[in-house]
């Protein structure tokens, strides 16, 4: 895949590029809160026409909020809340089973899942997944947006906890651990490598790469961990999963 973006691009920039790919697609995307990435990425989606976006968050409020705000900025965009608790595996087969039961969604073209928390004091779901591992789940293609002022972080106080989030890139040998500071992206810039991986038709080549500034990451010239790009540990990482969720799933 050429480089066709980097870590400049911007979110208008790639759906100007991929608004045919876009137009008339059913579109969920979890963790929909507003000001976080899953907002941000329907609302630089919504101008190209996608046919349903379905907003799927825990909180019903929040999910309502940004609905509201893609529907004022965008009347003409179907637009759907979906109540979804990814820390209760209970309360997603509530939510699947909620979907599947829409007679006039009879498909869903794109998923999107976004991190639900993050840097959180130890804790365990419902069912006994450690929280971060339980509300985020495996993905077809994954990606790393950077570092972005989101809600995803509102708890942290960057001028006091830098300082300990470097040491323990340090500790685990990122090179990040040795920088003098993060470039913070914009949400439009950090949104923009959502969209190719939703979206754009090379990727269907490339099941379960790793993307990163708008394009598939170069093991050779950019930072990207051996395990991210091992089929042995994908495959085992897929059996984990199916045995923590109580359900296999054919692929």
């Amino acid at each position: 895949m050429a480089k066709l973006y980097d870590t400049q691009t911007t979110a208008e920039i790639v759906v100007q590029g991929l608004s045919g790919e876009i137009a008339n697609k059913v579109v969920l995307t979890t963790g929909v809160s507003p000001g976080g990435l899953g907002a941000f990425f329907n609302q630089y989606i919504a101008p190209a026409k996608p046919a349903l976006l379905i907003l799927a968050g825990r909180n019903p409020a929040k999910n309502q909020e940004t609905a509201e705000s893609l529907s004022k900025n965008h009347p003409n965009v179907l637009i759907r809340t979906l109540q979804l608790d990814l820390e209760s595996l209970t309360k997603v087969r509530e939510a699947a089973a909620t979907v599947n039961s829409w007679p006039d969604v009879p498909h869903i073209d794109v998923l999107v899942n976004n991190a639900g928390i993050m840097a959180c004091e130890y804790s365990k779901t419902e069912d006994g997944l450690e929280r971060r591992l339980g509300s985020k789940g495996l993905k077809t293609v994954s990606l790393h947006p950077h570092v972005i002022g989101t809600n995803l972080s509102n708890h942290l106080d960057w001028n006091t906890e830098f300082a300990a989030l470097q040491a323990v890139d340090r500790k685990i040998g990122n090179t990040e651990g040795w920088s003098e500071g993060f470039d913070f992206k914009t949400p439009s810039r950090g949104a923009a490598t959502h969209i190719v991986a939703a979206f754009d038709p090379i990727l269907k080549d490339s099941n379960g790469s790793y993307l990163q500034d708008g394009h598939i990451a170069d093991p050779y010239t950019e930072t990207i961990k051996p395990y991210a790009l091992d089929k042995v540990e994908a495959d085992k990482l897929w059996e984990l999963s199916e045995k923590l969720v109580g359900q296999g799933f054919d692929y």
